[in-house]
This record gives structure tokens, C-alpha cells and sequence, in this order.
């Protein structure tokens, strides 16, 4: 590994931005400022596999999907600090037990999919498993226990992403918390001006996407065009 320091990466921008031609190379150097999504997604495959091994659970298969993206640890930190609960709670609500699994003709093994990209002007996380699915009888019963609107789709989701709730019966634990970590990421999303977007099937696992929009080009990368988010955010 060798390291730079950010007064040597100034100079380099300076010396780029001085020749009409160095642009594409300005900007390459400013993404050493920014930090790499796999990082970031490496680490929370490995949560995914001790929260895992914790439960008595098979460490489940993880695909990452990042495009080389690079984000402004200022602004995304807390969102990359939050998403751990989400990861968590697919392991730990999400993926069944081998025996469960074997019945329904999966692989003793979950899977998760964990993904940064861009669509459009917003950055795009999610966090997508091949487990049970979410049980919205039970998120519906749960929200009318705590007078919680329940009514649609989109009320259900809130009720799962509001402070305390959980569908659990039992003791919660240190990997499934006490349904605090999918609010604390809701709302660091929503500080954002980002949005949840959720999709589920019954046994076949779910989905939690947020989509937040990017503030400036300087604080996002990757290796597509820069001029086409310049455009959007601008």
C-alpha cells in the first residue's frame, strides 16, 4: 500500500487542472480522497458472517456489487455505519435455518447481495436475500399492538423502520438489537433527502433499497463519464 497525503493530491489536482487535457486525470486523483464502497461492503460481509455464526447459522454466500465506486466518507459514514443493522437484520430475520431451508428446497446456506451503485443522480445501497421474505401479517399485528398505521405497503414499512419495533418473540440479542438500528438507518437516510424502497416475496427473500440523492459530483466517483452527473446535480 502507499500512502499520499492530501497536500500532495492538492498539488496534483492543481498541476491536472492546469493543462486543458488533465480533467479525466484531476478527477481520478480527487477519488483518492474518497473512500472505496468495497471496502466498506467487504466489511459487511464479514458482519453478515460472524452475525452468522452467532445464531448457529452457515456463513452465508455474499455478492458485492460496486462499480469501483468511491463516496465522501463525511457525508456517507453514518450511512455506511447504519447499513450494518440492515445486514444484520437479513441474517438474523431473513435467512432461515438450514433445516427450514432444506424443507423449502434451498441451499443450507443463504445468500445476500450487497450493492452500490448510481442510478441516475442518486447513489443506490441495497441489501437483497434469498430468505424467508418479510411476514407482513405479522409487521401488520405487531404495528396495530403499538397503534402504529398499518393500512399500506408504505405504513408497513415505516412501522419496521420505527424506533423499538420487532417482530421477534423472544429475547432480542446482540445481533438482532432491539429494533433501534433500523431506525437510526432510516433516518440517517432520510437526513440525506434520501428514500426507502422495499421489496419482498413470500420464501423468497427481500430487499431494502435506499436512494439518495448526490449533493455534488465531488463527493461520488466512478469510473463512468463524471461530466453526466456534473449535468444532473448541477
Amino acid at each position: 500500500m502507499v500512502q499520499v497525503c492530501k497536500a500532495d493530491i492538492a498539488l496534483a489536482l492543481t498541476t491536472l487542472g492546469s493543462h486543458p487535457s488533465g480533467r479525466s486525470g484531476a478527477e481520478r486523483v480527487h477519488s483518492w480522497l474518497l473512500e472505496p464502497a468495497a471496502a466498506r461492503l467487504g466489511h459487511l460481509a464479514e458482519l453478515a458472517g460472524q452475525a452468522a455464526r452467532k445464531l448457529g447459522k452457515p456463513p452465508p454466500l455474499v455478492d458485492l456489487e460496486h462499480g469501483e465506486m468511491r463516496l465522501c466518507p463525511e457525508r456517507w459514514g453514518p450511512i455506511w455505519s447504519n447499513l450494518v443493522h440492515v445486514v444484520r437484520t437479513a441474517v438474523y430475520h431473513g435467512i432461515e435455518t438450514p433445516e427450514q431451508r432444506e424443507e423449502r428446497g434451498k441451499p443450507a446456506s443463504g445468500q445476500i447481495w450487497l450493492l452500490a451503485g448510481l442510478r441516475g443522480a442518486d447513489v443506490v445501497l441495497e441489501v437483497r436475500d434469498d430468505g424467508r421474505g418479510i411476514p407482513s401479517k405479522r409487521v401488520a399485528e405487531k404495528a396495530r399492538a403499538r397503534d402504529l398505521p398499518h393500512g399500506t405497503p408504505e405504513e408497513l414499512q415505516r412501522a419496521m423502520f420505527s424506533d423499538g419495533f420487532s417482530t421477534a418473540d423472544q429475547g432480542h440479542t446482540d445481533i438482532s438489537g432491539r429494533g433501534v438500528g433500523l431506525a437510526a438507518m432510516l433516518q440517517a437516510c432520510e437526513q440525506l433527502g434520501g428514500r426507502l424502497e422495499m421489496d419482498s416475496s413470500d420464501g423468497a427473500g427481500s430487499c431494502f433499497r435506499f436512494v439518495i440523492p448526490v449533493a455534488s459530483p465531488d463527493e461520488v466517483w466512478t469510473p463512468v463519464v463524471h461530466g453526466d452527473l456534473e449535468a444532473q446535480t448541477g
